[in-house]
């Protein structure tokens, strides 16, 4: 029951992956938060085409295995919303210690 709900059945590094893309991508552009969530979107969104037209030209079997789905129709939507959240958060933390007053004493 929960197993399938919560898709514990899974192996969800493929998701850590994506969301630390998000993450890293994000902290390394260092620009304003919509252009940052924009350029990490835009580059999930041409990674999971990618991926979807490598499977197209292998064999069923391969295809399943190459693409990681495991199962799920909604992979490529999963891994692209953690991605957005990577950003997100990464943009809010950075936003956070930009405003916050820095304490320097000499």
């Amino acid at each position: 029951m929960a197993v399938e709900a919560f898709s514990w059945d899974r192996n969800h590094f493929d998701r850590l992956v994506h969301f630390a893309y998000g993450v890293c991508l994000t902290a390394v552009l260092r620009r304003k938060w919509l252009r940052s969530l924009e350029i990490t979107l835009a580059t999930s969104g041409l990674y999971e085409l990618l991926e979807w037209a490598i499977a197209l030209t292998l064999a069923p079997g391969v295809a399943e295995a190459y693409n990681g789905q495991q199962g799920d129709m909604w992979d490529a939507h999963a891994d692209m919303a953690l991605t957005a959240l990577g950003a997100l958060v990464t943009s809010q933390v950075s936003c956070v210690r930009r405003r916050s007053p820095v304490a320097t004493t000499r």
